[in-house]
């Protein structure tokens, strides 16, 4: 029952990592098989990790940790590069007019809300693979 209540989210992340892994080296349709198979390679990795180096578990968290605090750092430093001109494709224009034709309706503030919820919650995907692996202590 542990196993279960533990590997249950588990189990959907590692099938979208082992999704993507695929999509990442060229193949843009994978097959199920594919993505079960980098799935529970990925699972076991993190299993046997977090079994016999726990410490080296907690290590490679913290590490993937601060890779995604970078790459968000990284993103954000590049939209102020974009705004501030720094561009190789022709300017968009998108904050030349920002709230023309808006909404007042609160509906639709609060779908904005959700997608831009949704839009980052994909960014724990591969990290939550190993923290909800980590034992109890």
């Amino acid at each position: 029952m542990v196993v279960i209540v533990c590997l249950e989210s588990s189990g959907a992340n590692c099938i979208a990592f082992g999704k993507f892994i695929v999509m990442a080296v060229g193949n843009p349709d994978p097959s199920p098989w594919e993505q079960r198979g980098i799935a529970l390679g990925a699972i076991t990795f993190a299993c046997l990790i977090h079994a016999i180096f726990p410490k080296t578990g907690t290590w490679l968290i913290n590490i993937l940790g601060v890779f995604k605090i970078v790459l968000l750092l990284l993103i954000i430093c590049a939209g102020f590069a974009a705004l501030a001109g720094h561009l190789k494709v022709p300017p968009p224009n998108n904050f030349s007019n920002v709230f023309a034709n808006s909404s007042v309706s609160a509906y639709n503030y609060i779908e904005a809300a959700n997608s831009i919820i949704f839009t980052y919650s994909g960014w724990q995907g591969a990290n939550y693979v190993l923290r909800s692996v980590t034992p109890l202590i």
